[in-house]
């Protein structure tokens, strides 16, 4: 039997829900997105894990210890989520278990689309907050058989000829992602994953925040920057500033909390700094949990900090170790073509996915930040007057959050900022 593969792609842009849930789903009820119905937590259960589980298999797979992390666990849930609405059986229940949504379909699918329409009011850019920008796609081949439902649910459907023109659609779906984020994702798919690929998913994103707090490029200097053991790794750019911010001495972490808002907004980057005499980056991240995070989160008092913090421009692009670490997590089944289950997309039962695919970039300079992330995954047929003193000089985690649905848009580790 020819394997025949599903690619699914993750990128930044936005879309909202359609109301087409009474043809599609019994189990129909009010349509109403507002964030107050929602619990959005599975999302943060799901991506801290999925960083955790990034970090050990990177940290065990490299001998150097100067690797820099970066993933988007939204943009990995967003890209699962629309999987998980062609998945039935064992496919569909393990996705539903890791992504922490819904047991019934509509459920899933509001609890998705309604984090879309929060995510797109919160990330406008209006009035100079951050901009997010994000995209739930999907291409198909012309002889896929879909379901009337997928065209229905699914808000962007285009028909690509991917067995034939596997160059023209990959080039399709990169200057897609390439206008989504930016700029900032090029090439995400080589036209080789596209070779007897059916369909592609596509969630993208793309976020720009400027710092309620900017840095002065004045006060920006060549530092030493040390691994843990306080050997020096590089000399880095070290922004500096002094202000009031949020701070918290974390017990549960081990670690320094530091919150650097972004203007005009409930997102900010936060800043995870490891006392070194408690703990590690990696002793940190296994600690690093939604209640770990929201302990660390209350107990943050406005504080008058000098910050020094590294300059970095990080890209990470990642296939096997995503595959690996969504294994983890408990989702197999759908990269298994004996089992996969992908009938209520289609009625082909040999579908299942091929490849994952995720990349993502942040840039943290004194204006603000820029981040940027997709991922793709194929399917086949068979991220007090005296100062206290806050220098990221060593390595640190940072999660960009919002604080108002809380939710983790971009998660990374900072070992080398040179990198």
């Amino acid at each position: 039997m020819v394997a025949w593969r599903v690619v699914l792609v993750v990128a930044t842009l936005m879309s909202s829900a359609t109301c087409t849930l009474d043809s599609c789903f019994p189990d129909s009820g009010s349509s109403d997105t507002t964030s107050s119905n929602f619990n959005f937590s599975g999302v943060d259960i799901f991506g801290l894990g999925l960083f955790r589980e990034l970090n050990s298999l990177m940290t065990s797979s490299q001998s150097a210890g100067d690797a820099n992390l970066l993933v988007s666990p939204y943009s990995v849930w967003s890209a699962l989520s629309l999987a998980l609405m062609g998945a039935e059986g064992r496919s569909r229940r393990q996705l539903e278990d890791a992504l922490g949504l819904p047991t019934t379909r509509r459920g899933a699918y509001r609890t998705k689309y309604a984090l879309d329409f929060v995510m797109r009011a919160l990330g406008s850019g209006t009035n100079g907050g951050p901009e997010l920008r994000r995209v739930d796609r999907a291409y198909f081949d012309p002889t896929v058989q879909l379901h009337p439902c997928v065209t229905n649910l699914l808000n962007d459907v285009q028909i690509l000829d991917m067995i034939f023109d596997s160059i023209g659609s990959a080039n399709k779906i990169n200057n897609d992602v390439s206008m989504v984020t930016g700029g900032q994702i090029k090439d995400l798919l080589s036209s080789d994953a596209l070779v007897n690929s059916l369909f592609v998913l596509l969630n993208a994103i793309y976020f720009k925040g400027s710092w309620q707090t900017k840095f002065d490029p004045k006060n920006t200097s060549k530092q030493k920057f040390n691994r843990q053991s306080g050997e020096m790794v590089a000399m880095a750019d070290m922004m500096t500033v002094e202000s009031t911010f949020n701070l918290a001495a974390s017990t549960s972490l081990g670690a320094a909390m530091l919150q650097l808002p972004y203007y005009n907004s409930n997102m900010s980057m936060l800043v995870m700094l490891p006392d070194p005499s408690q703990s590690t980056v990696d002793e940190t991240l296994k600690q690093l949990s939604p209640t770990t995070l929201s302990q660390s989160l209350a107990a943050l008092k406005p504080t008058i900090v000098r910050v020094s913090l590294p300059k970095f421009d990080l890209a990470k692009k990642m296939e096997d170790e995503l595959v690996q670490g969504l294994g983890r997590l408990g989702i197999t089944d759908i990269f298994n073509s004996s089992v996969a289950n992908f009938t209520s997309f289609t009625s082909d039962s040999s579908l299942y996915v091929d490849t994952a695919i995720h990349q993502a970039k942040v840039m943290v300079n004194e204006e603000g930040t820029v981040a940027a992330a997709a991922t793709a995954l194929t399917a086949t047929r068979s991220g007090s007057s005296n100062p206290v003193q806050f220098s990221a000089n060593r390595p640190f985690l940072f999660l960009i959050y919002d604080s108002r649905v809380r939710v983790t848009l971009f998660a990374g580790i900072i070992r080398n900022p040179s990198k």
